[in-house]
């Protein structure tokens, strides 16, 4: 019983990481959208 416990806990650890690296990889995406943007003002 203690083991499911553990292998389950470890699995939703390892879910919860990969959501937040997905997350944050689509946050980068969109800052450096941002970012390309505002340069494109910024030069013009």
């Amino acid at each position: 019983m203690e083991l499911q416990i553990r292998s389950a806990r470890g699995f939703t650890l390892e879910l919860s990481q990969s959501n937040i690296s997905s997350v944050f990889e689509k946050n980068s995406e969109l800052v450096s959208k941002k970012l390309a943007e505002y340069k494109d003002r910024a030069m013009s």
